[in-house]
């Protein structure tokens, strides 16, 4: 699973969570990417935080940019 960040025709910013190539949940509209990242990453640590208390404060985050869609981000996480 990964979240997909980017922007609309609109410049707004957006995201949606894809799981196995289905769009799962999707974001409200934001001013700029750097709010929807951060929107992004506390919808992943809340979900998370659901079934391991302990584990947000392991989780790394990266933010590429997808290589065929250019103004489209991919947000992934481990611990």
């Amino acid at each position: 699973m990964h979240i997909e960040i980017f922007n609309a025709s609109n410049d707004e910013w957006y995201w949606h969570k894809n799981n196995k190539g289905k769009i799962t949940c999707d974001s409200e509209a934001f001013p700029t990417k750097a709010h929807a990242v951060r929107a992004a990453k506390a919808d992943v640590v809340q979900t998370i935080k659901l079934y391991d208390g302990t584990v947000q404060d392991q989780l790394v985050f990266t933010l590429e940019r997808d290589p065929v869609k250019l103004l489209r981000y991919i947000l992934r996480w481990s611990n």
